[in-house]
């Protein structure tokens, strides 16, 4: 524990006004694309993607697992390009089969 709250009086330390615009500017962005994304399906598959990352980077730092960490670091960014697609083109599925199911017969 105290190792914890050495860590934590370090980075305080280390913390100046540039730090601060700096951490500012990213919460921005990442609170206007959250904002201009809400009550879509994309924000479903956004949400699933940050948790994936943090789940991610959260184990790869908190335990030492050497080949792990480099396969994610390898293939994190092919993932993250990936899944948007997978889904987007499985929502576009199960919607055009869902259209053409409501639609009426003549």
């Amino acid at each position: 524990m105290a190792n914890f709250l050495n860590n934590i009086l370090f980075i305080f330390q280390r913390l100046n006004w540039l730090s601060v615009l700096d951490i500012l500017l990213v919460t921005l962005i990442f609170f206007m694309v959250m904002y201009s994304l809400r009550d879509t399906q994309a924000m479903v598959l956004l949400r699933g993607v940050i948790f994936l990352v943090v789940a991610l980077v959260l184990l790869t730092t908190v335990v030492e697992l050497p080949a792990f960490s480099r396969l994610v670091r390898n293939s994190l960014p092919a993932l993250l390009l990936s899944i948007p697609v997978i889904f987007v083109t499985l929502s576009i599925s199960i919607s055009g089969k869902m259209i053409c199911s409501v639609t009426p017969s003549v």
